[in-house]
């Protein structure tokens, strides 16, 4: 979530908490119903959490230091270079992260390393396939070399667009 998104969540925290405060109050005012009190009073304890918890989260988020910085050469290659250190070409589709992502310790044989957890590879339907026919001709006899690079590349951009690889 982006810092002007959570600044805009805890705008509208405060405002639901002053509303539900008024409520409270008036109820108290009026005797109202214990039960009901003691709920409301329950929810201004979790929206004071909640307003806390956002506001720890903005202060950390704007604290934040770049770890890396890009550069696109005269060329039209994409540089990335760590804060401290020299500049690596990226390759087409790199991901780049703010904050390391999960990984798995595993330890066998006197030999330990971090492992990234592995993600279900999405293939392809009998309906996937069929598209990708596309305008193609039924027999594959009858097929020229621009039908099987035509069908090649919509298979392999499917199983890119299904498998989130760029």
């Amino acid at each position: 979530m982006s810092i002007d998104a959570m600044k805009q969540a805890l705008e509208a925290l405060i405002a639901s908490e002053h509303l539900l405060e008024i409520k409270v109050n008036k109820a108290i005012e009026r005797d109202a119903a214990d039960a009901w009190v003691l709920e409301k009073e329950a929810d201004l304890r979790q929206h004071k959490k909640a307003i806390t918890s956002l506001r720890q989260a903005i202060e950390q988020a704007e604290k934040q230091e770049p770890v890396a910085y890009i550069r696109v050469s005269k060329t039209g290659h994409v540089m990335a270079r760590a804060k401290s250190g020299d500049f690596y070409s990226l390759p087409d589709g790199a991901l780049l992260y703010t904050t390391p992502q999960p990984q798995e310790f595993v330890c066998s044989t006197g030999l330990c390393y971090y492992t990234q957890p592995q993600r279900e590879w999405v293939g392809l339907t009998p309906t996937d396939i069929a598209d990708a026919l596309g305008p193609c001709p039924k027999y594959f006899s009858e097929w020229t070399d621009a039908d099987v690079i035509y069908f090649a590349r919509t298979l392999d951009a499917k199983l890119k667009e299904l498998n989130h690889v760029n």
